[in-house]
């Protein structure tokens, strides 16, 4: 499983592809990660145009046009990657 490049919040510019149905150009922005499928991570992503949200692979962004992407193999936020419910802070009363 590869860890996701990019953050919700980022700004990415979408590479330039011979067939794209994507008729939109310039920046759009990360809202959520999604799970990986053949092609790596996925996101979803909003045009500031745009009142929808698209999905793209990761393999889709352009790398050197995009902004603040985080080098593969480098820790992000300490709390990435977590539950947000941990077995000890949790408690069962009878």
């Amino acid at each position: 499983m590869t860890a996701h490049r990019y953050k919700i919040g980022d700004r990415v510019v979408l590479n330039e592809a011979p067939v794209r149905f994507v008729s939109q150009k310039g920046q759009c922005q990360i809202v959520a990660l999604l799970p990986a499928s053949l092609n790596g991570p996925q996101y979803r992503v909003r045009f500031e145009d745009e009142n929808f949200e698209r999905c793209i692979a990761e393999s889709d962004v352009d790398n050197e046009k995009s902004s603040r992407a985080v080098p593969a193999g480098v820790e992000g936020d300490a709390r990435e990657g977590r539950a947000w419910v941990t077995p000890l802070a949790t408690t069962v009363r009878r």
